[in-house]
C-alpha cells in the first residue's frame, strides 16, 4: 500500500488528539498514537513520534462512539469521523486508490503482469524464422512487444525468412551460352547462391543434318545445303525452259552437306536446227528460219530471180524475195518483164532528202536507177513545234521555251513546276509527284491537308516523365512526330506499387495519419481502402478535414462498423443491438423502429438484410 502523505498524516494525528489523547493537549512528549473509527466501517492509524525521538502506539479508539463524544464535549463537538480522509485519484497499483470499493478500475492490465504479442501479418507466427514476442503491463497499460521476430525478404541461405513456409523460393535459374553450349544454373542451391554460369564447348565445325547448333553461334546447320545421300532433280538450263520441247531435268546426289555444281543427264536447251522439233526449248520450232537466208535464184526474170534459202515444213527450200509489182526507179526490173525503169517511176512525187528536219522534204526524180530528192525548205532557228527547224537532227532540242518556274495548280507539294517543251507545246510540269503524307508540315498527299491522318504517329512511347505518366502515343504535331502524353498525374493510390503522381515514387505520402474513427485533419487519399471509397463520394474528407460525416461515412459507405459502439456489426448475426449504438448512420435505430424484434430479441439474418433494405448500406 502506497505510504499516505504528511498532510493527511498530521489531519489524522489532530482527529486523535482532539477525539481521546489527553497528552495532546499540552502538546508536548506526543507519543505514538492508534486511532481507529467504526462510524465509516473504517479504522485509520497513525504512528507519531515524540520530540525525544522515540516513538510508540496509542491504544486504539472508536470515532463517533457515544463514548467518545462524552469525552469531547470540551472540544466543541468537533467531528472525529475519517471517512474520505487518505482518498487519492485512482493509479494502476492492485489498491482502491480512490475509496470507491474498486480496483484499478480503468486500467487495461494488472501491474507487472505479461502477455504474447505479435505484430507481423497474420498466420506468419511461428512460421520460419518468425516468433512472438512479450508485453509486461507498466502503470495499466501494455509496453512495447519485446524479442518478436516479423517476416523480412527472402535471402538464400537456407532459411524461411519470410515466414510462408517456403524455403529460399523465388530465385529461379540462370541461363548462359547457346546451341549444344547452353547451360541451366540454379542460382541457389540448398542455401548457398549459383557459382558462375559457364557455357559448355562447341565442336570445331557444324554437323550437317543433326539439326542442332554444333558451332554454338546461334545459327543451326549453317553452310549446309542438304543432308549426305540426298538426290534431288536439277537443270542446268534458263529459267523456263525445263520440260519445253527436247529439255529434261537430270538428278544432283549430296556429299559433304552440299549439292554438286554438275547435274547429271539433263538435256539443255540447243541452237534450233530445220528439222520440225523445238531444239532450244522455247515452245516454238524451227522460228527464226534455222539453217535459211542464204540466197538462191528461183530461176525467175527481174527482181523474181532473187530468193533465199528459208526452213519450211522441216526442210529448206528457195523462198522468191520479191514478187512481181508496179516498176520502181531502182535499176531494177520490177515487173519482171525484163524492162528496167521504164516510165520514170517514182518520179514527180514528194520526197525525202534525208536531210533532218524541215529539210527533208524534197520532189522525186529517178535517175540512174535511183530517185534524186530535191530539198523544198532550207533550216531555220529551233522553236517548240514538234518539227525539227533547225535540221540538225533533232527535235525541240535545248528545250525551247522551257526551263521556267511556273505553277501547276495543283495543292500542296505538287504546286510547283517548271515550264518544259513537251508535244509540241509548252506544258508546266511539277517538279514533285504526290505521295504519301509524312509527318513535315507540308501536303505530300496533294489532296489540300497537311499531315492529315496523323501520319508517323499512333505507336506507344515513354514521355520521359516518370510514373504513370511516362506512358504516350506518337503523334504528328507541328511537322514534327513527338511523343503525346495520355496519362497525367493523379492522386496516389497506396500498395499498388504505381507512381500514380509521377514524382518518381511509387506510393509516396501512404499510411493514414489518424484513425478513421477520429474527427481531425483530412486523411490522405489511398491511405486505406476505406479512405478511398469515402474520398470518391465527399472529397471533403480528403481535401479539407476529416469530420464528423467522414467518420459515419465509415458506415455508410464502406460498411465498417469499427467507429461505431455496437456490439458487433450489424452485417453479422448476433445478440440484439442498442438502437442508439450507431449514432452517426442511425441506421440501427431505423431498423429497430420497424422491426423492434432486432432491439429486443436478438439480430437475425431479416435484420442484417434490413440493413440493405431500410439503410441502403452494402454489407
Amino acid at each position: 500500500m502506497r505510504t499516505r502523505s504528511l498532510r493527511h498524516l498530521a489531519l489524522l494525528a489532530t482527529l486523535t488528539c482532539a477525539g481521546a489523547l489527553s497528552a495532546c493537549a499540552g502538546g508536548t512528549d506526543l507519543a505514538t498514537s492508534s486511532l481507529s473509527g467504526t462510524g465509516n466501517d473504517s479504522v485509520a492509524s497513525v504512528t507519531m513520534t515524540a520530540t525525544d525521538g522515540t516513538t510508540g502506539v496509542d491504544s486504539t479508539s472508536t470515532a463517533g462512539s457515544a463514548d467518545a463524544s462524552a469525552s469531547d464535549s470540551s472540544s466543541g463537538g468537533a467531528d472525529s469521523s475519517t471517512t474520505g480522509a487518505g482518498c487519492e485519484d485512482e493509479i494502476c497499483n492492485g489498491l482502491d486508490d480512490d475509496c470507491d470499493d474498486m480496483v484499478d478500475e480503468g486500467c487495461d492490465c494488472e501491474p507487472e503482469a505479461t502477455q504474447s504479442c505479435y505484430s507481423g501479418p497474420r498466420g506468419t507466427a511461428g512460421v520460419g524464422v518468425c516468433v512472438e514476442g512479450t508485453q509486461m503491463c507498466a502503470e495499466g497499460s501494455w509496453g512495447l512487444c519485446e524479442g518478436e521476430v516479423t517476416p523480412i525478404d527472402e535471402a538464400c541461405n537456407g532459411i524461411d525468412d519470410d515466414c510462408d513456409n517456403e524455403v529460399d523460393e523465388g530465385f529461379g535459374t540462370e541461363q548462359c551460352g547457346q546451341g549444344i553450349c547452353q547451360v541451366t544454373l540454379e542460382t541457389c542451391v540448398d542455401g548457398v547462391p549459383g557459382g558462375d554460369c559457364v557455357p559448355g564447348d562447341p565442336l570445331a565445325q557444324e554437323i550437317c543434318g543433326n539439326g542442332l547448333d554444333d558451332t554454338c553461334d546461334g545459327t543451326v546447320d549453317e553452310d549446309c545445303d542438304c543432308n549426305d545421300g540426298e538426290t534431288q532433280s536439277c537443270y542446268g538450263g534458263p529459267n523456263g525452259t525445263q520440260g519445253v520441247g527436247l529439255c529434261a531435268p537430270g538428278t544432283q546426289t549430296c556429299a559433304g552437306g552440299q549439292w554438286p555444281a554438275e547435274c547429271d543427264g539433263d538435256v539443255l536447251p540447243g541452237a534450233e536446227m530445220c528439222d520440225g522439233l523445238d531444239n532450244d526449248c522455247d515452245a516454238a520450232a524451227d522460228e527464226n528460219d534455222p539453217g535459211g537466208g542464204g540466197a538462191c535464184n528461183t530461176g525467175l526474170v527481174g527482181v523474181c530471180a532473187q530468193g533465199h534459202i528459208h526452213c519450211n515444213g522441216g526442210s529448206l527450200t528457195c523462198t522468191q524475195d520479191v514478187m512481181a509489182g508496179a516498176e520502181t526507179c531502182d535499176g531494177l526490173d520490177n515487173d519482171c518483164d525484163t524492162g528496167v525503169d521504164e516510165g520514170n517511176p517514182g518520179g514527180g512525187g514528194m520526197c525525202n532528202t534525208g536531210l533532218p528536219g524541215i529539210c527533208s522534204s524534197g520532189t522525186n526524180q529517178c535517175q540512174g536507177g535511183a530517185l534524186q530528192c530535191v530539198q523544198n525548205q532550207q533550216a531555220g532557228t529551233e522553236v517548240c513545234d514538234a518539227l525539227d527547224n533547225d535540221c540538225d537532227g533533232s527535235n525541240n532540242e535545248g528545250n525551247p521555251g522551257g526551263g521556267q518556274g511556273c505553277s501547276t495548280g495543283l495543292p500542296g507539294i505538287c504546286s510547283a513546276g517548271t515550264t518544259n517543251c513537251s508535244g509540241n507545246s509548252i506544258v508546266c510540269n511539277q517538279n514533285q509527284a504526290a505521295g504519301v503524307e509524312v509527318c513535315d508540315g507540308l501536303d505530300n498527299d496533294c489532296d489540300t491537308g497537311v499531315d492529315e491522318g496523323n501520319p508517323g504517329g499512333g505507336a506507344a512511347c515513354f514521355t520521359g516523365i516518370p510514373g504513370s505518366c511516362s506512358v504516350g502515343v506518337q503523334a504528328c504535331s507541328g511537322g514534327a512526330v513527338g511523343c503525346q502524353q495520355t496519362v497525367f498525374p493523379s492522386a496516389e493510390i497506396c500498395v499498388n506499387g504505381i507512381d500514380e503522381d509521377c514524382d518518381a515514387t511509387a506510393d509516396d505520402g501512404c499510411g493514414c495519419a489518424h484513425s478513421l474513427c477520429v474527427n481531425s485533419t483530412a486523411l490522405a487519399n489511398g491511405c486505406s481502402s476505406c479512405v478511398s471509397e469515402v474520398c470518391a463520394v465527399d472529397p471533403f474528407c480528403c481535401a479539407s478535414a476529416w469530420d464528423s460525416i467522414c467518420i459515419n461515412e465509415v458506415a455508410t459507405i464502406c460498411a465498417d462498423w469499427s467507429c461505431t459502439t455496437c456490439a458487433h456489426s450489424p452485417c453479422l448475426q448476433g445478440g440484439a443491438l442498442v438502437s442508439t449504438c450507431d449514432t452517426g448512420p442511425n441506421c440501427v435505430s431505423t431498423i429497430c423502429a420497424t422491426d423492434p424484434f432486432c432491439c429486443s430479441t436478438s439480430w437475425d439474418a431479416l435484420c442484417v438484410g434490413e440493413v440493405a433494405s431500410l439503410c441502403g448500406i452494402t454489407c
